[in-house]
């Protein structure tokens, strides 16, 4: 009888919540189409975010790409907010943060 042995190694241990250090938008855009660029840390990687407008629903988590995702403001040319919080693999959430920019077309 032939036995075969499988080693198995542990993934990384998540024993902390992303952090979320920064969200920047421009200080004015021309449309509701705005680029978001977020700094957080992980001590297993930050995965993805979520986002709400200043109405307060959250739309659906979104991969992060080299630090940056695209987001549609709420309709209308004046001050606008963006509320972002970020996941890790492990699935914990950072704490909220918030910007401001001004839709002016």
């Amino acid at each position: 009888a032939r036995s075969s042995w499988v080693k198995t190694v542990a993934g990384p241990v998540d024993n902390a919540n992303p952090l979320l250090t920064k969200i920047e938008l421009p200080a004015t855009v021309p449309n509701a189409n705005v680029t978001v660029k977020l700094t957080s840390t992980d001590d297993v990687g930050v995965t993805e975010v979520r986002f709400a407008n200043e109405d307060g629903t959250w739309g659906a988590w979104k991969a992060i790409v080299n630090g940056t995702v695209a987001h549609t403001l709420t309709p209308g040319a004046t001050y606008k907010v963006v509320f972002a919080q970020v996941r890790d693999a492990s699935g914990r959430e950072s704490d909220t943060l918030y910007a401001s920019t001004l839709v002016k077309p």
